[in-house]
């Protein structure tokens, strides 16, 4: 029965449009749960895709920016299946590009559910007030760490499907961390034009 997820013409794209549309929905609640609130503020988007941040910070649900990428991504990923050997199963290249769609989204969704359960049950009992910078960063290390899980993973098993998971995790771990640098390398150069401009004007 696992062997219909790489053979068959519409299971694998199907499992990746629902997973990205689920992960942009995910994303709108979690936004939903954070502006009701004022324990936890971000600097910035609580959507950490800059794309994909006005629709979620308009909470927007439905639209055809929202439908296009799981489309995009559906499509793509039963090209890939058209392209290849059907007959290989879980062990051709179309279990390779499924899993790196299909893991990453997984360990995506991961961070959903923590998310969803953080925003109702931890935050409505907290106290006090804390602003964090942007989560580039704290989403790069958790990446990164499902990046050494699925390795050793692949390890074990030798499967293809596996092995595209750790690589797109890594591939986006990497982004994270760049947004990350770049974001930290702006707050510094406005925070330094900041300290001139007050001591020009304490000078004069």
């Amino acid at each position: 029965m696992s062997n219909v997820l790489f053979t068959s013409a519409w299971i694998g794209p199907a499992v990746c449009f629902a997973l990205w549309l689920s992960d942009y929905q995910l994303t709108v609640i979690g936004a939903k749960l954070y502006k009701a609130q004022d324990t936890i503020r971000f600097r910035g988007s609580y959507e950490l895709n800059p794309l994909t941040a006005p629709d979620v910070d308009a909470l927007r649900r439905f639209g055809f920016r929202i439908a296009f990428k799981p489309i995009y991504i559906a499509a793509f990923v039963g090209s890939v299946l058209m392209l290849t050997r059907p007959g290989a199963g879980s062990s051709g290249p179309y279990a390779f590009v499924l899993g790196a769609f299909v893991l990453a989204q997984l360990a995506i969704h991961v961070r959903h559910a923590r998310n969803l359960y953080f925003f109702r049950h931890v935050v409505p009992r907290a106290q006090g007030r804390i602003v964090y910078p942007r989560g580039w960063l704290g989403s790069a290390l958790e990446l990164a760490a499902f990046t050494l899980l699925f390795l050793f993973l692949y390890l074990v098993t030798d499967s293809p499907f596996i092995l595209g998971g750790a690589v797109m995790c890594s591939v986006n771990a990497g982004i994270h961390y760049r947004l990350a640098v770049k974001h930290d390398d702006r707050l510094s150069e406005t925070s330094g034009g900041a300290a001139c401009a007050r001591s020009h004007e304490a000078i004069h």
